[in-house]
């Protein structure tokens, strides 16, 4: 008697065109991984250019997100996925549209990366049967570097914001990257002969 695995394929790491392909997450991860290195670099001596570049790149990230998603069945994969995006999104407009109001920026960006961090949590142990540990680790670093734009730990800066946001990208890409290979190295395990 086989015991069957209680999953819907929404539940699991998509191969086919229901879910996100493996190579488009290592595509999105290693640009995300880039334009987050390079925002570290662009950070500190850019000052307030440093967190308007970064704020570009979140945006550029959250439309890839999006995009990345379109024409995919929506599913609780999908959805964080959405949820991801959507905060990106908001808070680098919120950035680039009202530079003056330093606070509401940082508030925005902290709302953004406590989300994110969430939702890569609840990706990897609820929709991605708790698949990969990492994943869960990037989401609980997104929560924390949300705190400290909140708070403004270690200071209020807005080089300091820009370099949360960097980091934020390399987290996202880090992830992305995991995610694809994990998926890569599932199909390969499922196409081989017993």
């Amino acid at each position: 008697m086989s015991h069957a695995s209680h999953q819907t394929p929404e539940n699991q790491l998509s191969t086919d065109g229901a879910g996100v392909h493996w190579a488009a997450r290592l595509r999105f991860g290693t640009r995300t991984l880039l334009l987050g290195l390079t925002g570290i670099a662009a950070a500190a001596p850019l000052t307030s250019k440093g967190l308007i570049f970064n704020a570009i790149a979140l945006v550029l990230t959250g439309l890839a997100l999006m995009l990345q998603t379109f024409r995919k069945r929506v599913g609780r994969a999908i959805g964080a996925q959405l949820v991801i995006a959507m905060s990106y999104t908001v808070a680098a407009t919120i950035n680039l549209l009202v530079p003056q109001y330093g606070r509401l920026g940082a508030y925005a960006i902290g709302a953004a990366l406590l989300t994110a961090g969430a939702a890569r949590v609840y990706m990897a142990h609820r929709v991605l049967d708790r698949l990969p540990a990492g994943v869960s680790a990037l989401g609980a670093g997104s929560g924390l570097l949300g705190v400290m734009a909140i708070t403004g730990w270690p200071m209020h800066a807005q080089w300091q914001l820009g370099f949360l946001v960097a980091a934020e990208l390399v987290c996202a890409g880090v992830s992305s990257l995991h995610l694809g290979f994990a998926q890569w190295a599932r199909q390969r395990a499922a196409s081989l002969p017993d």
